[in-house]
């Protein structure tokens, strides 16, 4: 019984210590902004952005006003990506999260086909 009951204690303090370096990693940590159409400055709603680092892609779609946020992201160097039919999709390899922080990232989309 003694055995079993150390096993549990054991079980259950290294559960905690795992959920919480999980949490720490991801505390806080975000990218933001506004979509915009290039030329005109209206919002863009109904944008996926993608945000890629290694194995992982988080992704948000924008609201009427333009806007999104991915959360809970681990600090690293994501490639954001935005796009919508009828614009041109936008990459951006490099964007630096650390950890606690939101980035600001406001995009502005071209319209395909000849657009302004």
């Amino acid at each position: 019984m003694k055995k079993t009951t150390v096993y549990g204690i054991i079980l259950i303090l290294g559960m905690s210590l795992m959920s919480g370096c999980a949490a720490r990693g991801k505390a806080g940590s975000a990218i933001a902004g506004k979509v915009t159409e290039a030329g005109t400055g209206a919002f863009v709603e109904g944008v996926e952005i993608a945000a890629s680092l290694a194995d992982t892609k988080l992704s948000a779609t924008t609201d009427s006003a333009g806007e999104y946020t991915i959360p809970n992201l681990m600090p690293g160097i994501y490639k954001l990506t935005a796009s919508r039919v009828g614009y041109r999709t936008q990459v951006h390899e490099k964007v630096e999260v650390k950890k606690g922080k939101k980035i600001k990232l406001d995009l502005e989309l071209f319209v395909t086909g000849g657009g302004t």
